[in-house]
């Protein structure tokens, strides 16, 4: 209690110099009836001087600098508003007037007036109305200014002033493996709710090592994607309590998942100094000892007593082998499912209805369904169950000590942890769409469209790329800029991410492979399988997936400037490939993207093919391989949108020059690829496009076909252009194309 109370103490003085004085009196009193003593001010002083460092604070014009064009040396401009966090927002040039930013703080004075001295709600109230508020230092919010003052000043309470911090990080290696492995009917629903346990066992870890060390949510540095970062006291007490529950939690994690999940974590303890990069590469030396640290326990991801346990294991049936995830160790039932892969399939129903909360019990609730098991600290089963928050109420009041907390996946009140997932589910008949639903969902084929995508150099930019503003002195700690951009990325791909595939608002136009349906707004045919802190897997109707990822493309430029960009692989299947493969085949693709040139950025679709090469020699090729800007503006704007609209007219004026025309023209355009200089096919080439010139009473369409065959003749003798017009084919076929294939004739829903 005397330590939430020091941490909410040191919350209000870090966030009273912003507010109006009569503001925080009428609120609070004129003393805030929570002075601290004078050694408790110089400790917040302290944290204060780390986080801020010598530099003069400015938060009396404009909004939040975007902490993206601080990366590299970049000079700011753009700003965000003052806005709730939820609101996705792109940064402007733009003017913010001071009364939208007393309305934000006003907000938040009556949201901490309501939290009454709990710190929890507190930060919580902090987060979401100053996420966006400007703190003075470019880049960071008030929300991160503030809470890491909280953090830093705890920590020195605790440990002392001299190496009074222990930055501690956690990991989850071999995620991709526990997802994309699994197989059998009704994988999308497995697959969808594996992707939340990671989500939620990363934040339920970490939330449980606060508890157990009576930390408040201001040490949480980061959580997402497979990694998370606090920083806590540096004390014996700290790393016994750290060194015990994590080994208990391997130990719980190792018989549940027989090695498929393990939580890697090591720790680094630092001063103030060394946060403050006095020296010029201190901060980067703190994570790259801590990098090195996990990459040792990665190599030797199991001790003795791991490897002893796994050896010992036996076959629960020689003949049997669980239809999922092919587990042999865990008995199996009727169905052929294993205990785990059962409870991830009977348990999903719950986690695509809107509006519900998780809550963690300490009891199996009998009215709740199949839940969810998370591990304690001490090893033992906590039970999660998907319920309306009246329900959760109902039942913290109808036995007390049950419900542990409440984590609230669409955001939720002040008292609940907030889980942000970028889950996003398109539904047939009020059920979550199937592979097969997807796929019958597609305009023209039939296929199933994937969808991988991961952050260009991401590691980079949080290891360096704010290494010229520190040496410069503009800001003291790494720690608020780090944090800034981890919190961004986040809000991007676990929220904003919902925004864009609704489809019904937000700051960008949606994007059509059809060209008169371009800036139509409806909810995308997809589902977001795994949305990480940089990274996406989605699944769709094919064409869906193709147009979503340049909204999502156009959002994320828009979002961070051009500042980091993303690379993607999208390939096209039948619903009833398996999902492995799926994974594996994308991954490919993507990995082609990155490899696009230095610059990445790039995006990779359909597959690889087999193709000549200068010495001869037949290699594996990416041939539909682009920059985003290139496949937007000359793939798609200038040849598709071409090809859609003369072979529309062509078909109203029933002039009988069909799809089998661009079938050849397409196989003329190929063999001229793989055998280039041969003008023979060149000549073929222009004998059909002359060939398919309409009559001359067809005035507009004998317009249009000059316009068409005058480009089309030039596009083919340039390699470049050729190569971007057969993606062009292929995209206009496929949408024209229909699927005969059995099973393929209507949509379904889970």
């Amino acid at each position: 209690m005397e330590r939430e109370r020091f941490a909410w103490k040191c919350l209000l003085h870090a966030l009273r110099p912003y507010g109006p004085p009569e503001v925080w009196q009428s609120s609070f009193g004129p003393d805030m009836e929570t002075a601290l003593s004078e050694e408790e001010q110089a400790l917040l002083r302290r944290a204060s001087g780390i986080v801020v460092g010598t530099a003069k604070l400015d938060a009396s014009e404009g909004g939040l600098l975007s902490i993206f064009d601080l990366l590299d040396g970049g000079t700011p401009g753009r700003m965000f508003r003052p806005d709730a966090v939820e609101r996705f927002q792109c940064p402007a040039e733009q003017a913010v007037r001071p009364a939208e930013k007393q309305e934000r703080m006003q907000r938040c004075l009556e949201g901490l007036k309501a939290a009454d001295g709990r710190i929890e709600p507190a930060l919580e109230v902090c987060r979401q109305q100053l996420s966006y508020y400007p703190s003075g230092i470019p880049g960071v919010s008030l929300y991160q200014k503030a809470r890491l003052e909280v953090c830093l000043a705890c920590c020195m309470r605790e440990a002392g002033l001299e190496s009074p911090f222990l930055l501690v990080s956690c990991g989850l290696p071999g995620i991709q493996k526990f997802l994309y492995t699994i197989s059998g009917k009704g994988v999308l629903k497995s697959l969808r709710s594996r992707s939340f346990y990671l989500d939620l066992l990363e934040e339920h870890l970490m939330t449980e090592l606060l508890d157990r060390l009576h930390l408040c949510r201001a040490h949480r540095l980061y959580v997402g994607g497979g990694s998370s970062y606090a920083v806590l006291p540096n004390t014996d007490r700290t790393r016994e309590t750290l060194e015990a529950c994590l080994r208990s939690v391997n130990q719980w994690l190792l018989k549940r998942f027989s090695g498929a999940l393990q939580f890697l974590y090591a720790w680094e303890p630092c001063s103030g100094p060394q946060l403050k990069n006095e020296g010029g590469t201190a901060y980067q030396e703190i994570f790259a000892r801590l990098e090195n640290k996990l990459n040792q326990k990665r190599n030797r991801r199991f001790d003795a007593s791991g490897l002893t346990w796994l050896n010992s294991q036996e076959m629960s049936d020689p003949e049997r082998e669980c239809r999922v995830c092919a587990g042999s160790s865990l008995p199996l039932d009727g169905d052929d499912l294993c205990p785990v892969c059962r409870e991830f399939r009977d348990s999903s129903s719950g986690l695509a209805a809107p509006g519900k909360v998780a809550a963690v019990c300490r009891a199996v609730w009998e009215e709740g369904g199949t839940p969810l098991t998370l591990p304690s600290l001490d090893g033992q089963d906590w039970f999660v169950y998907m319920m309306d928050r009246a329900q959760a109420d109902r039942l913290r009041a109808e036995q007390p000590g049950t419900v542990v907390r409440v984590y609230a996946p669409g955001g939720g009140g002040n008292a609940d942890i907030p889980l942000p997932l970028g889950a996003y589910a398109y539904t047939i008949d009020e059920k979550m769409a199937t592979f097969e639903g997807l796929a019958a969902c597609s305009k023209g084929i039939r296929r199933l469209g994937v969808l991988r995508a991961d952050v260009d150099n991401l590691g980079r930019a949080f290891v360096s790329g704010f290494h010229r503003r520190l040496q410069s002195g503009e800001t003291g700690s790494g720690l608020p800029l780090t944090a800034s951009l981890s919190q961004q990325l986040t809000q991007f791909f676990k929220v904003h991410l919902q925004t864009i595939l609704q489809g019904t608002e937000g700051p960008v136009e949606p994007f059509h492979l059809v060209w008169n349906e371009a800036g139509k707004r409806s909810p995308r045919k997809a589902i977001v399988v795994y949305a990480g802190g940089d990274d996406l897997f989605i699944v769709g109707a094919w064409n869906e997936i193709v147009e979503l990822s340049v909204d999502l493309y156009r959002a994320f430029r828009g979002f961070t400037g051009g500042r980091l960009t993303f690379s993607a692989g999208i390939g096209l299947f039948s619903p009833h490939y398996p999902l492995y493969a799926m994974a594996e085949d994308t991954a490919i693709l993507e990995d082609a993207a990155k490899g696009i040139d230095a610059g990445k950025n790039g995006l990779a679709l359909f597959g690889l093919e087999l193709l000549p090469d200068a010495g001869g020699s037949v290699r594996h090729v990416a041939r539909h391989l682009y920059h985003w800007d290139t496949f937007i503006e000359e793939v798609v704007t200038e040849k598709l949108y071409l090809l859609e609209r003369y072979f529309e007219m062509d078909r109203k004026e029933q002039n009988g020059r069909g799809s089998s025309f661009l079938y050849r023209l397409k196989n003329y355009a190929e063999q001229l690829d793989r055998t280039p200089g041969q003008t023979i096919n060149v000549a073929r080439f222009a004998y059909l496009l002359a060939r398919m010139e309409p009559k001359k009473d067809k005035r507009e369409l004998s317009d249009l076909y000059h316009e068409f065959s005058t480009k089309l003749y030039q596009w083919i003798k340039d390699a470049e252009s050729r190569r971007q017009l057969l993606t062009a084919m292929e995209l206009y076929l496929n949408l024209i194309r229909t699927s005969q294939e059995k099973g393929e004739e209507q949509p379904y829903g889970e």
